[in-house]
């Protein structure tokens, strides 16, 4: 509904691979979190749990990062929503054990949170995230960047062709995830800059 859109930039975030990290590649060099939950997206979400029995799970996470998510929602025009098979879970999650201030402006839509996974789609845009990422860019009008680990190069073609120049994606590697160098180039197009559209493995 063009009524009610935003003029804010928009930001479609994954958890795994990009905000939580399960087997860092470097964990000598970082500052490191961890999250422990109930790994029952419907139960009740329960603090200080020792990892031990196979219904939780422990996810690793970098709090620099979180702080510099924090400083794009208070520094600039910029919204950030989550985008993740975590469900709603993702934002009492990392409300609960991570508490930063940027969580206060993502949110779950659940009726985006089901099939087609990008496993069972017939092809990568019909996953329910490029379908998500096509609304908000070509519907709504919004300026989006999703960034993800699974953005493979059959999805970015597809990308290419379909979104318009107000729309871009960021593809990490889900072993360091969203890093300080992706940050800075993050805020840059938040302050208005080019939009990305790239893997991370992509030369500069």
């Amino acid at each position: 509904d063009r009524a009610t859109m935003t003029n804010k930039k928009l930001i479609l975030i994954d958890v795994d691979g990009v905000l939580s990290i399960e087997r860092p590649v470097s964990p000598e060099k970082w500052e490191l979190g961890h999250i422990s939950y109930a790994d029952n997206y419907s139960g009740t979400l329960k603090t200080n749990i020792p990892n031990k029995k196979t219904q939780y799970r422990t996810h690793t996470y970098r709090p620099e990062i979180i702080a510099s998510l924090d400083s794009l929602v208070s520094n600039y025009d910029v919204e950030i929503k989550f985008l993740t098979n975590w469900g709603a879970a993702a934002k009492d999650i990392f409300a609960v054990y991570v508490g930063s201030k940027f969580i206060s402006a993502m949110d779950a839509d659940a009726k985006e949170l089901g099939v087609p996974t990008i496993l069972e789609a017939p092809s990568p845009i019909h996953w329910y995230k490029a379908q998500a990422v096509l609304r908000e860019a070509n519907e709504r009008g919004r300026e989006v960047l999703f960034i993800d680990d699974l953005i493979n190069t059959e999805l970015a073609l597809e990308f290419s062709k379909l979104l318009p120049e107000n729309a871009g994606w960021l593809k990490v590697d889900p072993r360091t995830g969203l890093t300080p160098e992706w940050i800075q180039r993050i805020m840059v197009w938040a302050a208005g800059g080019p939009n990305i559209r790239k893997h991370s493995s992509d030369a500069d």
